[in-house]
């Protein structure tokens, strides 16, 4: 049998075999010269926008194997260390993903619950929302697709005596909510709540857990979170913003406040094990032949619960664009969308000095992962990275090349033009004498904020500011410290005669800045301000704080005697601003 093989090529056979190998030479000679190019794009293309996103990591895998996994720029503003495959970088939302498959791994585990389970049997009949309904129907899908309706109000986690098993107890129970199931409401607290959940149901730290059942299994080894970061790190990118057209490093202590509510966002990972993270996705819970997760209860992640207004991706739509990338739908952890017909699973991230983006087309085992320092309004720069893959894994002609990358939105949109730092008049008096602004203040939910006369952070500050110095105001709020700037109305839904400022961000959150804050006019009968209202912490449903009448020992969630005051208060005011 082996002398026929060996009679029958012939020199005509191997003229008819040498075109069959010669092409198949060519085709593996070609994949590889593409990713090279691609390589070579992505490089210039991360170039033209290293000025604003000066880090960046990328990962591309299909059929389990993984075709790119890089780094791109550097992990400091300017100069080395270079970013590669195993830098560290803050993935911001696409926490969320882990934090609900962890969830409803170990409720299966545990046996006794699922997703339908109300939040009550979990979390004992004390707890509560702000309304009877929503305290009993709410469930674990509730809380993970975004459906409890209840107003973001983020920045309540400035709030240091805030944790992610008292959330519950003096926050959420005192959050004023839209109608129960109404619609769909991005919240990261309610990832916080279901941090606390996952370490109810496992009996560990909700870190511990996922080192254990997700991390582990998977050998993302190099992966952390923010409150467990070695401060020794080498191979880390710090959080980076672009603030008014120069980079700023943001503060990591920041970042680990924040990652107190775990699943919301306190993930740092890699290119290379994000590319493992998407392999277990995309086959359904096994790795390297192993089950790690069962199929089942993954794909409970994967279905949509609740459709989402508006799209998070408005510049990837047609007839604007050639090309649309859409999420049309929320699952557990997860968006739900198409591109190019192909239904997607994916998420965005963002947080203090931190942009990712993870795309998955399921159905052709393909996914896509990007992160980097800095801003990225709008997705932009993300989605032309995901869209230019994607194009190219599925062997299509791209959409976009490295100028289209580097000009995007343009020329399909016009670009906005870069913002200025505002201009302040530092010398523009108060309204009112000062101590009728400054003391302590209070909100159900929120807890105390103070205001107090400015004090200059250093003598540089300080010099040559007289009035600078003596008529302006400071609010602290837990962590958070704004430097007050008198502004115009900005909003008709508050009483006549309130005050607006723009609050300029210091200390721990230098370079966030926020607005406006308003000061309602103050009482004829004591002359003092009583009430202070901040849209900039949540404009749907502003949080009110009423002043206190007395000292106040600890900023944070230590209410007063005028507790039940602010909440008959708050009521009014809500009322008044739907009017």
């Amino acid at each position: 049998m082996q002398d026929n093989i060996h009679v029958g090529l012939t020199m005509p056979g191997l003229l008819l075999i040498f075109p069959l190998v010669a092409s198949m030479m060519c085709l593996l000679t070609t994949q590889a010269l593409d990713i090279a190019e691609v390589d070579e794009m992505l490089t210039a293309a991360h170039a033209c926008r290293a000025h604003t996103n000066p880090g960046l990591t990328v990962s591309v895998v299909k059929e389990g194997q993984i075709l790119l996994s890089r780094g791109y720029g550097s992990t400091r503003i300017q100069g080395n260390p270079k970013v590669d495959e195993n830098t560290l970088i803050g993935l911001a939302s696409l926490t969320k993903a882990f934090a609900a498959a962890l969830l409803l791994k170990a409720m299966d585990d545990d046996g006794r619950y699922n997703i339908s389970t109300p939040l009550r049997h979990i979390l004992g009949q004390d707890f509560r929302f702000a309304d009877d309904f929503r305290t009993q129907e709410a469930t674990v899908e509730d809380l993970l697709s975004h459906r409890m309706a209840i107003p973001p109000n983020n920045l309540i986690r400035f709030d240091s005596t805030l944790t992610r098993s008292n959330l519950q107890k003096f926050v959420l129970q005192d959050i004023l909510s839209l109608v129960f199931r109404s619609r769909y409401l991005y919240n990261n607290l309610m990832y916080g709540l279901a941090t606390h959940i996952t370490e109810i149901i496992g009996q560990d730290t909700w870190e511990n857990l996922m080192i254990r059942h997700i991390l582990g299994p998977l050998g993302m080894a190099r992966t952390t979170f923010s409150k467990a970061l070695d401060p020794g790190e080498v191979n880390f990118a710090p959080p980076v913003e672009d603030y008014y057209g120069e980079l700023k490093y943001m503060s990591v202590q920041l970042n680990k406040v924040f990652a107190e509510l775990g699943g919301s966002g306190s993930i740092l990972s890699t290119a290379n094990d994000m590319a493992k993270w998407m392999n277990f996705h995309l086959y359904r819970g096994l790795v390297d032949g192993k089950r790690v997760m069962e199929e089942k209860v993954l794909e409970e992640t994967y279905k949509p619960r609740a459709a989402i207004t508006p799209n998070p991706l408005p510049l990837f739509q047609q007839p604007t664009v050639p090309v649309t990338h859409s999420y049309d739908a929320y699952g557990l952890g997860w968006r739900l969308g198409y591109y190019r017909g192909y239904p997607t699973l994916g998420h965005s991230g963002s947080t203090h000095g931190y942009r990712s983006l993870l795309t998955l087309i399921p159905s052709l085992k393909v996914g896509v992962f990007t992160a980097m320092t800095g801003k990225d309004p709008e997705i932009a720069f993300r989605g032309t990275l995901h869209s230019f893959l994607l194009d190219h894994v599925l062997n299509v002609t791209s959409w976009l090349n490295v100028t289209t990358m580097c000009t995007f939105p343009a020329p399909w949109y016009p670009v906005n033009e870069t913002k200025s730092e505002p201009v302040y008049n530092h010398s523009l008096p108060l309204a009112h004498s000062l101590s009728s602004y400054t003391g302590y203040y209070s909100n159900p939910a929120y807890g105390v904020v103070e205001v107090k006369k400015w004090t200059p952070v250093d003598s540089q500050e300080q010099s040559g500011n007289e009035n600078y110095t003596t008529n302006r105001l400071t609010v602290q709020y837990g962590l958070g410290v704004w430097d007050m700037f008198p502004i115009r109305p900005v909003s008709s839904k508050f009483p006549p005669g309130s005050e607006f400022f723009f609050g300029k961000g210091r200390n721990i959150n230098n370079w966030l800045d926020y607005s406006p804050f308003v000061f309602h006019p103050p009482s004829q009968e004591t002359a003092m301000v009583e009430y202070l209202s901040i849209p900039a912490f949540d404009s749907q449903v502003p949080p009110m704080f009423v002043r206190i009448h007395h000292t106040v020992e600890s900023s944070g969630n230590t209410l007063s005697s005028s507790y039940f005051v602010c909440c008959i208060v708050f009521v009014i005011f809500i009322l008044f601003l739907a009017a």
